[in-house]
């Protein structure tokens, strides 16, 4: 794919790419499960106040 844009990468390189894109993939997915996790516990005590 990178070569079609142009870009020549060895296969050490392309494999470093996707490791840093993995690493930051799974940093995005965590932090989104953990303030959904937030707002659900915020969400649940105020329903128990109720």
């Amino acid at each position: 794919m990178l070569n079609d844009e142009g870009m020549d990468v060895t296969l050490e390189e392309a494999t470093e790419i996707l490791s840093f894109l993995k690493f930051m993939a799974n940093a995005v997915v965590k932090k989104f499960l953990n303030e959904k996790e937030k707002f659900l516990d915020q969400d649940s005590a105020i329903t128990s106040r109720k």
